[in-house]
């Protein structure tokens, strides 16, 4: 083997080399521990280079060769295999010497997953597959017709169900590395993602600077800014660009720069079946999925330096932090460990005069809220019931003073009410799950009530099929005009998000002004079933934060497996990194006092817990499914109680969306 390739195969990349040495053996054996040039080009992963020396199922030693090997499946700690990864990893550029290649391929073997050898212009010659085994198959190539010809190899991995996977390990054929076509192949391929996707351009940018500098005359530099940006090449280094735009779009940014930005750190939730799925409450079943800590940190985003507010220590962990409206207090839920549950908790923003305010036995209580009057409005599982499909427990609307008296019930669905937000006209926005005038599959969609509890009624999304779940909304200047998390049923609180403008209708795309990813917009529908439908995305976004009415904050995928990053979004396409940092970053939230939406009347009558209540109907000839209904055709109507799924049978029984029955 010459000096040059043997670089190569020890993963140590050489630059300014012109690849024209002779013929060599070329080996991608990953046993240096990392991709050896080969780059992830789409989508995310957790460990792609594994070491991992035996199977998850049955405890066989792997049949790779050496310790190292490529894998689609491994989560990032290397623990947990997970199909849900999808994305596409390329190699660098080889000058093909000899027809005959040989590689181990181990995963699925479905049409999604599988390796190709491509030519230059990304044409697929020959592919590879696994045979739906852990083992890795000794797989081979012949290719006569690209002897002499730039080839690279292509991981392709598209599905997130079973077998959705490939492992890959020991690529070798005749030939050689074209270091330059190498770097001008792969420089093309981030070009063509950046396009398609959400990667920093220089006309995103432009645009972004000149909204600042609209916005802010005289405290934003953006002339010098729109200088500098003419100077970059959108087709030279794309680091140098991500660093410009977070100058430009972050430290500079006036909506950040002037106020410490509060976050939480912790690992991703432990995936289970439904996106409610997060509390693991002590009692439950899945209880034991309960493994993660964390703290809460404050970003100062000029300097880019981080301090810690409140880490209460190892197994504790806090969640959904919301600010008084003074600017002055937070309220969040904290769990102390695996036999604790999650309780509400209160304390200032300098970390101090921490208080307790829950403390039921097996009940949480997460989502906490302030509300205008100085209550506080929170979701919670004290009246115990479950979800009709399966075994999780569910929460409904709770509220209670400031000290953590008078904690009543403002919420009474059959199912899952949370991630609560006070709208500017003073009523809550909050996410909703339950089988009303719907289907089985998309579960959640958008609801608002009063903070006394009347006035329940839908906001968006109750027969929208995709998204399946949505979730996590918060309303910008005006009450119809809301940010949330379009997510999936069967998956955690993430996925897409989307803009949201009720005037425009309560359901499907028309109300929809935009997404994040800008794709998933055709994904969006109210006919069929596809309520899973953001599972496969290769970056999901969670917590969202409007700043105004066209930017944002919220958490995203860092590209580096499930680790979270705080991401700044604006209408114009540009999502810039804010800050990472390892396990993850969540929540964020600027730590300044806002506006308080106007104090509502209480309707409800607390002294006549069982008077007569009122319903009103409005038309019957206007809603879902009355579509060539004529007027005056309908002469009854049937009021039908769905009841709530109070426990549940051992024994399960496999009938239409239905699990575990009562």
């Amino acid at each position: 083997m010459n000096a040059y390739f043997k670089k190569w195969s020890l993963g140590l990349l050489v630059a300014g080399v012109v690849g024209a040495s002779p013929a060599a053996e070329v080996r991608f054996d990953f046993e240096t521990g990392d991709l050896q040039g080969w780059r992830v080009v789409e989508g995310a992963f957790g460990r792609i280079v594994s070491d991992r020396a035996r199977e998850h199922h049955g405890g066989g030693p792997y049949t790779k060769v050496g310790s190292f090997f490529l894998s689609t499946l491994e989560s990032a700690d290397g623990k947990y295999p997970d199909d849900r990864f999808e994305g596409v990893v390329e190699s660098p550029v080889v000058i093909l010497e000899a027809p005959e290649i040989t590689l181990r391929v181990g995963g699925g073997k479905g049409p999604d997953v599988y390796v190709a050898l491509c030519t230059l212009d990304g044409r697929e010659v020959a592919t590879a597959r696994g045979g739906d085994s852990q083992t890795l198959h000794a797989r081979s190539m012949s290719v006569p017709a690209c002897v002499g010809q730039p080839v690279f190899f292509r991981v392709v991995d598209r599905a997130s169900g079973g077998w959705g996977h490939i492992t890959l390990d020991h690529v070798v054929c005749q030939g050689r590395i074209d270091e330059e076509a190498s770097a001008r192949r792969f420089k093309a391929r981030l070009r063509e993602m950046a396009r398609a996707g959400n990667a920093i351009t220089v006309e995103r940018l432009r645009a972004g600077i000149r909204d600042l500098g609209d916005m802010f005359q005289g405290r934003y530099p953006a002339d010098t800014l729109l200088r500098r940006l003419d100077t970059l090449d959108e087709d030279g280094d794309p680091d140098a660009l991500n660093a410009f735009a977070r100058e430009a779009l972050v430290r500079e940014n006036p909506l950040l720069n002037t106020t410490p930005l509060l976050f939480v750190t912790r690992k991703q939730y432990r995936r289970d079946h439904h996106n409610t799925a997060t509390l693991f409450v002590s009692c439950e079943i899945n209880a034991r999925s309960y493994d993660t800590e964390g703290a809460f940190k404050v970003l100062d985003v000029r300097r880019g330096t981080v301090t810690t507010l409140f880490a209460p220590g190892p197994g504790v962990t806090v969640r959904d932090p919301d600010l008084d409206f003074a600017g002055e207090r937070l309220v969040f839920s904290m769990r102390k460990g695996p036999q604790d549950n999650y309780h509400i908790y209160t304390m200032t923003v300098a970390g101090t005069e921490l208080r307790q305010l829950t403390s039921a036995r097996e009940v949480a209580d997460v989502d906490p809220i302030w509300l205008p009057d100085g209550d506080i409005l929170f979701s919670s599982t004290r009246e115990p019931k479950y979800c009709m499909c399966n075994r999780h427990i569910m929460c409904n609307l709770y509220r209670m003073k400031a000290d953590g008296a008078n904690i009543h019930q403002i919420g009474i669905s059959t199912l899952f009410e949370g991630h609560a937000s006070v709208m500017p006209d003073g009523r809550i926005l909050y996410d909703r799950w339950e089988y009303v005038d719907r289907n089985f599959g998309d579960a959640q969609g958008l609801w608002v009530c009063n903070p006394d509890g009347t006035g329940h009624a839908l906001y968006w999304g109750n027969n929208t099929t995709s998204p399946g779940g949505v979730i996590d909304a918060r309303t910008l200047s005006q009450s119809h005009l809301a940010i949330a998390v379009f997510g999936s049923c069967h998956d955690r609180p993430w996925g897409a998000l989307g803009l949201i403008d009720r005037s425009r209708g309560v359901d499907g795309l028309e109300p929809v002004l935009r997404t994040w990813p800008a794709a998933f917009t055709n994904r969006i529908k109210t006919a069929g079933q596809d309520f899973d439908s953001t599972v496969r995305l290769t970056c999901k976004y969670e917590d969202p934060h409007p700043l105004d009415d066209r930017h944002f904050l919220c958490s995203r995928q860092t590209r580096r497996g499930e680790e979270m990053g705080l991401y700044y979004l604006d209408l114009f396409g540009n999502e810039v990194l804010v800050h990472a940092e390892a396990p993850g970053c969540y929540d964020p939230l600027p730590l300044r006092p806002r506006p308080a939406p106007p104090v509502l009347p209480c309707r409800r009558t607390f002294e006549h817990p069982n008077a007569a209540g009122r319903f009103y109907l409005q038309n019957v000839y206007i809603g879902t499914h009355m579509q060539g209904v004529k007027p005056g055709s309908v002469k009854y109507l049937r009021v039908i109680e769905s009841p709530e799924k109070r426990n549940w049978s051992e024994r399960a029984w496999h009938g239409r969306a239905s699990r575990r029955p009562r």
